[in-house]
Parts: C-alpha cells; structure tokens; sequence
C-alpha cells in the first residue's frame, strides 16, 4: 500500500493484520518502487495494492502504470484510492475503465477497504470463508 497519511496508513495496516492479511505499507511512491525491485517482489503477486492516487502527481501515475504491467496476468487488483473531488478527471476517469483497477474514493470507511481485499481473497475449495 501506499498512501502518503501517515493515519490511513495506520489505520489500513491495523484493520489488515487483524483480518490476518500481510501488509507491506509505504509512504511514498519511491519507496514502494524500490521495493518492486526488490526479490521477493519479483516473485509474489499481492491479491490487492492499495495506491493513493493524485491528478497533481505524476510519480502516482508511474507507480499504478508500473503495477498494471508487473502484474496484467495475474489476479492482482490494484486499489486507486482517490479523492471525491479528483474522481471526474480526465485521468481518473481512464483509470476506472480498467477491469484491473478499482477506484476507491476518500475519505472511505475502513470497512470499505476491508470489503475490497475479501472479495479478491482465494478461498480453498472445500472451506468456509470466516472473515
């Protein structure tokens, strides 16, 4: 995840690991690019990545562009966390067009989040889902 409030940031990480979700959560778009580099990002695919996405900051849209190429063949969603009113933006609007990506508009309710993990969440045949 990456998301610049320090108190998203918290709150999501806390919400994740309670549910029993790993979180890798970093504060800038940098940070979370160098960690794309790093091995064992090389081999695993998140189920979901949450990105804070501004029109203003082109670094956002590097970071989701990247992501959408690493992982266009595999069952990664990526989580456009974007402001209500940034959401009609020309940029924003393309976003939204691809099944990959799913806009999650702030400010949101942390259940909403949690809700978006779940739904892409394996279940194994033959298990009842507890979360």
């Amino acid at each position: 995840m990456v998301e610049p409030s320090r108190t998203i940031r918290t709150l999501l990480e806390i919400f994740l690991q309670r549910d029993g979700h790993q979180a890798m959560i970093f504060a800038s778009y940098g940070e979370a690019r160098y960690a794309l580099t790093l091995p064992q990002f090389r081999t695993y695919s998140p189920e979901v990545v949450f990105v804070a996405v501004h029109t203003s900051q082109l670094e956002s849209h590097r970071l989701i562009e990247e992501l959408r190429r690493r992982y266009t063949h595999t069952f990664t969603r990526i989580v456009a966390m974007v402001a209500q009113e940034e959401s009609e933006h020309h940029q924003m609007r393309r976003l939204a067009q691809d099944e990959q990506i799913i806009l999650l508009l702030k400010p949101f309710r942390i259940q909403d989040a949690l809700a978006l993990v779940s739904a892409f969440t394996p279940v194994p045949p033959g298990t009842l889902e507890t979360r």
